[in-house]
């Protein structure tokens, strides 16, 4: 049974959320429908794809409407009190730089690359990422949360061109050889795939109150 989804930025990524689940199962919020405190009690989980600081004008009613809330919004910083309030009034949040399912396979093996140390002594890592050309951080989130699952300093560069969704390769190079780990995004989808899940898990109460991080959840999901 579907359960009934707040949809905060119905843009590129937004869209996509409304396309796979049915719109008839989705509120989306945007100028012409703004998010009020009732509207969101409606609902069973929200999903924001907002950019990064208008997430923040919202934040205060979220928590208010005591609805569970899984964020893909990027470019900015939770305020550091984010967790304590969600813990004292029992809601979860799940916040994730990138929504994929398949990148938390990646973590697991950019764990495992981040041992480089144990057997080389020269070594470089190296991480290059493309986005649509709509996107202004960099590195971005993925970039930077790869590494940091490294533990490593990463020489990082970037390329920002057409519609693309994402586009990630993280490379140790040695003097005598290269290994590389790359993660392409070949639709939006993906992302919506992964916040679509992220909801219903939410929705279900199988998340403990606070800030969470979709890859913490996932790392106990897959037992990595």
């Amino acid at each position: 049974m579907k359960i009934k989804i707040g949809l905060l930025g119905a843009g590129r990524t937004g869209g996509r959320v409304i396309d796979i689940y049915g719109a008839e199962n989705i509120t989306a919020y945007d100028e012409n429908n703004p998010p009020t405190l009732e509207s969101l009690k409606q609902n069973d989980a929200l999903i924001s794809f907002l950019p990064g600081p208008a997430v923040l004008e919202y934040i205060d009613m979220i928590m208010e409407s005591k609805v569970p809330l899984a964020s893909g919004s990027t470019g900015f910083e939770w305020p550091d009190d984010t967790d304590f309030r969600l813990k004292e009034i029992g809601i979860a949040w799940i916040t994730a730089s990138n929504f994929s399912l398949g990148m938390n396979l990646v973590r697991g093996m950019i764990n495992v690359l981040g041992k480089a140390s144990e057997l080389f002594d020269d070594y470089q890592f190296k991480l290059h990422e493309i986005h649509h050309i709509h996107k202004k951080d960099h590195p971005s989130g993925t970039a930077l949360s790869w590494e940091k699952w490294l533990g490593q300093p990463v020489q990082f560069s970037h390329e920002r061109e057409g519609d693309n969704p994402g586009d990630h390769k993280l490379t140790l190079s040695t003097e005598y050889e290269d290994i590389t780990i790359q993660h392409q995004a070949k639709d939006r989808k993906v992302f919506a795939q992964g916040a679509l899940w992220t909801a219903e898990k939410l929705a279900r109460g199988e998340v403990p109150p606070g800030l969470h991080h979709l890859s913490d959840i996932m790392q106990k999901e897959l037992d990595l």
